[in-house]
């Protein structure tokens, strides 16, 4: 034992070096980054969840979203590792620490303000020249808390030594589930302080409530519901295992509940017990003022409701929305029945429920009534929404026809109470908070549709605020301000849906042309003013920015020849400036932006007849000689990831430009080109190699199973893949011999297939003289040392269970000499239900036979005996025993004639 274990340390000792010298990267790069989450005004739609976030904050933490501080320091490891010959990149985040406005109304918010997505761009470059590089931006890359990988791309082969990795432009954000995440932490914390506000106002009603008091008993009813209710509502938040798991409970919400909790059932068994006194109730009778207690309370919900909107708090809401999914009192006791059976003793029982559900209806109606003459539109339409719901979850109002006008009437004056406001602001030139009553107005208008039915007054509003926000834009442009008026209609655009700009957007943009025709007559003048005070670079920025206006313009106009004229003059300053560039590039080894220089040189030389500068040719030479060695040595990749078209592709081309610049015989390019040959050849010949030790494995692996049918058929693939490229001059001969050493084997299983295919088309004289040439060919190839057993005749036969096959057999043996095993395969024939006179030939040849050889053998035997001898059934073998029978006599008379 003591021997085993040090020797599989040492073993370990040996092998260990090797396997983490295997497992080494090809590249590993730690990155250490810190990120600040920004407040976009404008842009791209991966940032609005990030937005919507910000601005939340921003509502506790009382000041601007932009002001907002969520910083984000973490490690970006990048490793590139080669596993099985492909190159694999992985990143991965680790050591993410979040610092800033993570308080949020005495909770943390960890994780949750963490960004999910994660935008960068890859820079592949060679080490010699990082101007020249190929880049892949990655986006929308999962990023997570701690020890998260991103993600795990294949990527093109990485060469260490030619090869390096740049990292720019990392984007944090926040994709919809982060936001979704966020908001549902936001909703717990704003539900936790409204549960609190809750159980307060809860002990109020507790305080109100005597049980002892028989006519308060139908009030006590309503109070208990509601009490227990709004409990139910707390407890299905379930904070405890959700908000408070790290045992924060900041004002102690946990405790007052349980408080709660204790008091309500103490006052509902109380009830219970009252109620099941046999005296009736002495109460005030008024069903009409009972209703509206009720529907006050309802309305005291409604109101908190709206109140807690800008929190974002939903349990208000939640406790109207699921206020009849749960039971306040045990379903078994039937309460609501038996108070109202003490409350009206003489009524009918099957009448009083659905009469106290009519009268809780009609007070819920009419209380929404009188708050939509007092235009209180929203608390009339949420009362009449949850009068809906009551009509709907109470069976005593089933078929109730709801008030669909009043709800509708609610619905409008809620959407036209946004567009007045908005209306109001116009008046008073708050334009951007019309913008926002609008926008409200138009989403309440989208998601109540079957409500509200009317847009006219949004229209009208919305047209109002269209031509005064326009007018300011055309102010400035008409005192030539063109950058506010640019900036302007900009703003204005950013601030309208592409539906309500659909029908401006022509007039829009005739207006932004006419700025940027403005802007570029004061540039072309600017840029006027630099050449006469030869300020050659002010003039080529300004010329630049001309360009870009002009583009952007897009039409022909007169005014563009100001410029057109100015063109050769600027020209000759921007060629002056881009061989001045080039060459310091070309100094500092960035031959790929140096090239680029000189080329947009050359082009501006050819176009205005600029005569070259006198050290150009030397310098485009040089640049272009590097660029090219540079492209080479990247295209080695291609080699690589056996992309040979394209890396024969890339060195034609390498070719073909030295040849157009001169540098065919440079001794540089004629080395890395020969090199690159080289490469690809010994790529071709590893691969083809790797490809025979493929088949070389494979047919090892036949061998060991006996299939020596793959063994040669793989041998045959090697020799065709040595075929397809001579020039790697890979070893043929062993593979011939090994053909030759198995080629028996294989063509014994090749037979036995063959027979069974000849047997499945009906072929069976053909499988019985394939299956007898088989047998010879294991014998004369001595193929028992190969591992193979013989297939017997016999046995053969038997497994097919053929009967067509074994009378074929037996005609076969019995043409052949082999009278007695044909002899046996009758027996066969018989035990495969074949009916004897179906056989009747063959009976009869076999016995004419036997009957011949025994006569031979045992001249003075009897027929009886001789019979007796063969053990045949006397049924089925009846022409048998004949044949034999009259055979055998007749060859013992003719032995008796010929004595005579």
């Amino acid at each position: 034992m003591i021997f085993r274990q040090f020797f599989s340390l040492l073993f370990f000792a040996l092998i260990l070096p090797f396997c983490i010298k295997a497992q080494q990267p090809l590249l590993s790069v730690k990155k250490a980054l810190r990120y600040s989450v920004k407040y976009h005004r404008a842009g791209s739609e991966i940032f609005i969840p990030g937005n919507t976030i910000l601005r939340e904050i921003a509502k506790i933490a009382v000041k601007e979203p932009r002001l907002v501080k969520i910083d984000i320091v973490f490690d970006l490891n990048l490793v590139i590792d080669r596993v099985g010959g492909n190159d694999s990149l992985s990143f991965r985040s680790a050591n993410i620490y979040i610092n800033g406005d993570t308080i949020y109304r005495g909770f943390g918010l960890g994780e949750v303000i963490c960004p999910s997505r994660m935008n960068l761009m890859l820079k592949w470059a060679n080490r010699e020249d990082t101007t020249g590089f190929s880049e892949q931006e990655l986006r929308n890359l999962n990023f997570g808390i701690n020890d998260t990988i991103l993600c795990s791309i294949p990527v093109s082969r990485f060469d260490p030594e030619v090869d390096t990795l740049l990292i720019s432009g990392v984007e944090l954000f926040y994709d919809s589930l982060a936001l979704k995440s966020f908001t549902s932490r936001l909703a717990l914390i704003h539900n936790y302080h409204a549960s609190v506000a809750i159980i307060d106002s809860l002990k109020l009603i507790l305080d109100e409530v005597n049980i002892h008091a028989p006519s308060m008993l139908p009030v006590n009813y309503f109070r208990i519901s509601e009490i227990t209710k709004a409990l139910q509502r707390i407890d299905a938040i379930e904070f405890q295992g959700t908000l408070l798991t790290l045992g924060s409970d900041p004002v102690g919400l946990i405790s007052r509940y349980r408080e709660s909790y204790r008091a309500d059932r103490t006052i509902t068994f109380d009830f219970l017990d009252e109620l099941g006194k046999p005296e009736e109730i002495s109460w005030h009778g008024n069903i009409g003022r009972l209703a509206d207690f009720y529907s006050g309370r309802i309305l005291s919900w409604i109101r908190r409701s709206q109140l807690m909107d800008n929190l974002q708090g939903s349990i208000y809401r939640d406790f109207l929305d699921r206020y009849f999914d749960q039971s306040p009192f045990p379903e078994e006791e039937n309460v609501t029945l038996k108070m109202l059976q003490k409350m009206f003793p003489e009524a009918k029982s099957d009448t009083l429920e659905g009469f106290f559900a009519r009268s809780l209806y009609n007070s819920l109606q009419q209380n929404a009534s009188v708050l939509v003459s007092v235009n209180r539109f929203t608390d009339a339409f949420t009362l009449m929404e949850f009068a809906r719901l009551f009509a709907s979850r109470e069976p005593a109002l089933r078929g109730f026809i709801h008030d669909e006008e009043l709800q509708r009437i609610a619905a409008e004056g809620i959407y036209n109470s946004f567009v007045g406001i908005a209306a109001g602001c116009i008046n008073t030139g708050k334009f951007a908070m019309a913008d926002n009553y609008l926008a409200k107005a138009d989403v309440y208008g989208r998601s109540n549709s079957q409500w509200v039915k009317s847009d006219t007054m949004y229209r009208a509003v919305f047209s109002k605020l269209f031509f005064i926000r326009n007018t300011d834009c055309d102010r400035l442009l008409e005192n030539k301000r063109f950058n506010e008026a640019m900036d302007c209609y900009l703003a204005f655009e950013n601030n309208y849906s592409a539906n309500n700009l659909a029908a401006i957007r022509e007039r829009l943009e005739e207006k932004k042309n006419q700025v940027r025709l403005g802007l570029y007559a004061e540039t072309t003048k600017l840029t006027q003013a630099a050449l006469k005070a030869r300020k050659a670079d002010t003039a080529l920025f300004y010329d630049e920015r001309a360009l870009a206006l002009r583009k952007a313009i897009g039409s022909a106009a007169s005014v563009f020849g100001a410029q057109d004229s100015l063109a050769p003059e600027l020209a000759k300053l921007r060629y002056e400036k881009i061989i001045a560039s080039g060459s310091v590039a070309l100094e500092k080894r960035q031959f790929t932006l140096s090239l680029g220089q000189f080329r947009e040189a050359r082009l501006l030389s050819q176009q205005y007849k600029i005569p070259s500068a006198a050290e150009f040719d030397s310098l485009y030479h040089r640049a272009i000689k590097h660029y090219l060695l540079i492209q080479l040595s990247v295209s080695q990749k291609k080699i690589w990831a056996n992309l040979f078209d394209s890396a024969q592709i890339a060195l034609e081309k390498t070719q073909t430009e030295a040849n157009e610049n001169g540098l065919s015989a440079d001794p540089d390019l004629i080395q890395a080109m020969d090199k690159f040959k080289e490469k690809i050849r010994e790529q071709q010949c590893s691969n083809l190699q790797d490809s025979i030790d493929l088949q070389l494995i494979r047919a090892d692996r036949a061998v060991a199973l006996k299939n020596y049918l793959n063994v040669t058929r793989y041998y045959h693939e090697a020799l065709k893949l040595i075929d397809s490229n001579k020039d790697c001059h890979a070893d043929e001969k062993s593979f011939n011999d090994s053909l030759s050493k198995y080629d028996a084997a294989s063509g014994y299983q090749k037979n036995l297939s063959e027979v069974n295919a000849r047997i499945a088309v009906g072929d069976y004289s053909g499988a019985i003289n394939l299956l007898m040439e088989n047998q010879e060919l294991f014998r004369t190839g001595n193929l028992l040392r190969f591992g193979l057993h013989k297939v017997e005749f016999y046995e053969f036969i038997f497994s097919k269970n053929n009967p067509y096959l074994t009378e074929t057999a037996a005609s076969f043996l019995n043409k052949n000499g082999q009278i007695r095993e044909a002899f046996r395969f009758l027996f066969l024939l018989m035990d495969q239900f074949v009916p004897a006179k179906q056989v009747k030939l063959l009976q009869e040849n076999i016995g004419v036979a036997l009957a011949r050889a025994d006569q031979i053998e045992n001249p003075d035997e009897s027929t009886v005996t001789a019979l007796l001898g063969y053990k045949v059934a006397k049924d089925w073998f009846g022409v048998f025993k004949v044949a034999y029978s009259d055979e055998r006599e007749r060859l013992k008379k003719s032995l008796k004639t010929g004595l005579k």
